[in-house]
């Protein structure tokens, strides 16, 4: 999986969902896999599936509210975002380029840099996250 070459989207989501709000697949009896915030207890019904019992995985790689959601959660991990609209040398266009700084690797007494590029803000603000939480 390269998470630079991503969609924006449900996997996307479901990424962001688990590595960076803690949410969890839970095996249901009978059921196909559901998922689940960590914080709740919920069993899929026979015959259902997560998006159908009115417990959504937020858009987080396309809603720009819900994508500073995961800002407001890396800040509180002393993880801090800067934003950047311009145009990338090796694009046709202008993109969005999000940095997520702070002690993001399991040095925590050095600082590093991640970075996420999408022409979507969300999607770019995803991608970063997603390394700053998976960074070695």
């Amino acid at each position: 999986m390269d998470i630079d070459t991503m969609q924006a989207g449900r996997e996307l989501n479901l990424l962001i969902a688990e590595k960076i709000f803690g949410w969890h697949w839970e095996e249901v009896d009978d059921i196909s896999k559901c998922y689940v915030p960590s914080d709740k207890k919920m069993l899929c019904p026979p015959g259902k599936n997560w998006d159908s019992l009115g417990w959504h995985v937020p858009l987080y790689s396309t809603d720009i509210t819900a994508a500073f959601e995961v800002v407001e959660k890396l800040k509180q991990q002393e993880i801090w975002l800067t934003m950047e609209y311009a145009r990338q040398p090796e694009s046709k266009g202008m993109v969005w380029t999000a940095h997520f700084r702070g002690r993001i690797r399991k040095n925590k007494n050095r600082f590093y840099a991640v970075y996420g590029i999408d022409d979507n803000p969300a999607t770019a603000i995803c991608r970063a996250a997603y390394k700053a939480v998976t960074a070695p």
